[in-house]
């Protein structure tokens, strides 16, 4: 979809990406995210996320140690609204921060997310939020 949040984030192992998709025409602004694997056969899957918003901004990041995936929703105000642990082989996507207007982004360093928040703090605070 764009280059403007890193295009396509791979798979620690390099074995396939996610990236976000429009799915509708543009106008409708209609966006999912996808993985495409490139082994054992290429195949490109939907991603089973439970989004909280219709027609907002969609995208996967993959933590720098690449234990987890953390998907994203609207752009402004950004939360991570699931999280993935890829370590498991049967890795599954469970609900994060679901229910929460303000900003909640910021990278993984651990098992923790490292965020600004603009929650009780106006003028916004770093938190950390284990996964």
């Amino acid at each position: 979809m764009d280059n403007w949040t890193g295009g396509a984030h791979w798979l620690p192992d390099s074995g396939g990406f996610f990236f976000s998709a429009l799915t509708a025409d543009a106008k409708e602004f209609d966006q999912d995210v996808y993985l495409h694997r490139l082994l054992p056969a290429p195949v490109t899957q939907q991603q089973p996320i439970a989004w909280t918003r219709d027609r907002s901004y969609r995208m996967v990041t993959v933590a720098r140690n690449g234990r987890y995936a953390l998907a994203y929703e609207r752009l402004d105000n950004p939360i991570p609204v699931a999280v993935a642990d890829l370590r498991d082989s049967a890795w599954q996507w469970r609900p994060f921060i679901t229910s929460y207007d303000g900003i909640v982004a910021g990278p993984v360093v651990g098992d923790r997310l490292i965020a600004v928040t603009d929650h009780s703090a106006d003028r916004g605070r770093l938190v950390g939020i284990d996964l």
